[in-house]
């Protein structure tokens, strides 16, 4: 009974951490003791919900691949309990884990084909839409909407909200303006519902888009109007590192160059302490960016190639080469 409360303490603390003021780490000791009394008394269930809460907390502080490790361990529990909610949700998490985090998108397709729903549809969507995105890191980009289709179709045959996941599939395709179209409802429901924290990792992809499509002043206010200082905590790391990224980029734009290299530096710091390649890159491509508009192309060159070169680790060919077409660009004159 203790080991439960506990589990529901760091719950409602994890879900709840600006008015609980307890951080990531803190919630992640309070599990330990947890799983300990748990493995004592052989409760797989019990067992099956502290180390899927405890992966989330390490998905979340930007440690994707001992988060694998828990959620795959959690959802083996919960099998064994019986308990298919739980065992969906630490797949659901695991996946998201496998897209961010360092496992290559060969390994982590093949790992995603190896999960079979039976019959739980918001894991077949999360299935369906992390195949997508891996799909589109390899530039099979009609594989990837015809998963997302499938995925979409599924959601609304059984009431289930839309995931902004197209629009980043679409951004990566280099359809800016598709992309906003598929990014703009997501972001405004999730504000709407008070989904901040989702929010928080969504809005800078918007922000990417709308920038892209060259509208530097509505990129800036959307940077002013989801902060990650209203919308998630210090210790989220993709939020932190997204926002940052983008506010740097449209500073460039508008010639603020000091704050955006200090934002974009900062972008590149937060990140480099996680394991998501995929952020890390985008941050250094990102900051490459704001020192190639300051006319600082060898300093821009080199985040570039630290983009690509982290892209090339995960497997993400079609953003690798975009960075590759623009390192081949001559600089720019200011």
């Amino acid at each position: 009974m203790a080991a439960d409360a506990g589990v529901a303490l760091s719950d409602l603390r994890f879900h709840s951490p600006s008015e609980t003021g307890v951080g990531r780490k803190d919630v992640l000791r309070e599990l330990e003791g947890a799983i300990r009394v748990f493995e004592e008394l052989g409760d797989e269930a019990g067992l099956a919900r502290a180390l899927c809460l405890g992966g989330k907390l390490r998905l979340w502080g930007g440690e994707a691949a001992a988060a694998i490790e828990g959620l795959e361990r959690a959802a083996r529990y919960a099998r064994d309990a019986g308990d298919h909610a739980e065992e969906a949700e630490s797949l659901r998490y695991a996946f998201t884990a496998m897209h961010r985090g360092p496992m290559p998108v060969d390994e982590a397709l093949q790992r995603c084909g190896e999960v079979g729903p039976e019959g739980n549809r918001r894991l077949e969507i999360s299935l369906l839409e992390t195949r997508a995105q891996l799909e589109a890191m390899r530039g099979r980009f009609d594989v990837a909407r015809d998963l997302i289709s499938q995925a979409r179709a599924l959601a609304e045959e059984h009431g289930l909200s839309r995931g902004p996941h197209a629009g980043a599939i679409e951004l990566l395709a280099g359809d800016a303006a598709a992309a906003e179209r598929e990014l703009r409802p997501p972001c405004e429901d999730l504000e709407r519902v008070g989904e901040l924290g989702f929010l928080a990792s969504v809005a800078p992809v918007l922000v990417d888009a709308v920038l892209a499509q060259g509208r530097v002043e509505e990129a800036l206010q959307l940077t002013e109007r989801w902060t990650p200082e209203r919308l998630t905590v210090p210790e989220d790391a993709d939020a932190q590192v997204g926002w940052r990224r983008v506010r740097a980029k449209v500073l460039a734009s508008k010639g603020e160059f000091d704050e955006a290299e200090r934002l974009g530096r900062e972008a590149v710091r937060i990140a480099a302490e996680t394991d998501y390649l995929d952020a890390r890159a985008k941050a250094a491509a990102d900051l490459a960016e704001v020192l190639r508009l300051a006319g600082r192309p060898k300093e821009s060159a080199a985040a570039l190639e630290e983009a690509i070169r982290l892209y090339d680790k995960k497997g993400n060919v079609v953003a690798a080469g975009t960075l590759r077409a623009l390192l081949a660009e001559p600089p720019i004159e200011v």
